[in-house]
């Protein structure tokens, strides 16, 4: 009886985007980017629940593994790449098996800026700060910073913390600091 019950949930559960179905009653839903995935969501069709959402902001990577599980990392771009370039890297593996809410396993990036990149650029942002008026900060410094922070730099923590009172953030910038600072708490 279970069997005819988990099969109607299943042939009911449908996506317009369906990425993968597992036999245990995950659908992955999502648009497909190249080899990444924005606006991912995973349902648990046995049990008619969504258990993951993400936005467009967000890409992915997807992964089938044993049992019906599903390995999903989450990707971030930052200025993590040599001399501040942006790139894409991991911030987060979920595995999620459809018993239980996946929980966010955090994955941290080395950035590759020098020790002389992360300097200069700490020095030029006091120099913004020691102005009259509250420097107006592009998503472009946010990530610099959370990029010294990610590298180890106190200095940088501080300072990063302390950006929404310190700083005038535009829409990206004020966007790019919510975000690194989600995944600083994680």
């Amino acid at each position: 009886m279970y069997a005819l019950l988990l099969a109607a949930a299943l042939a009911s559960c449908d996506c317009s985007n369906p990425l993968l179905r597992t036999e245990t009653g995950l659908l992955a839903c999502g648009d497909r980017d190249g080899q990444a995935i924005t606006e991912l969501k995973v349902l648990d069709c046995a049990n008619g629940r969504t258990l993951l959402s993400f936005s467009a902001l967000h890409r992915m990577t997807l992964q089938r593994l044993r049992g019906g599980r599903l390995r999903i990392v989450e990707r971030s771009e930052w200025p993590f790449g040599r001399h501040w370039k942006q790139i894409y890297v991991p911030v987060a593996e979920y595995l999620v098996n459809g018993h239980e809410a996946p929980q966010p396993r955090v994955i941290t990036a080395k950035p590759k800026a020098t020790p002389a990149e992360i300097r200069a650029f700490i020095a030029r942002y006091r120099e913004l700060l020691s102005h009259r008026t509250r420097p107006v900060i592009d998503d472009t410094t946010v990530g610099k910073m959370y990029a010294c922070v990610i590298a180890g730099s106190r200095d940088a923590r501080r300072l990063f913390d302390a950006m929404p009172r310190d700083t005038e953030l535009d829409g990206a910038a004020a966007e790019a600091w919510d975000l690194a600072h989600r995944e600083l708490l994680r």
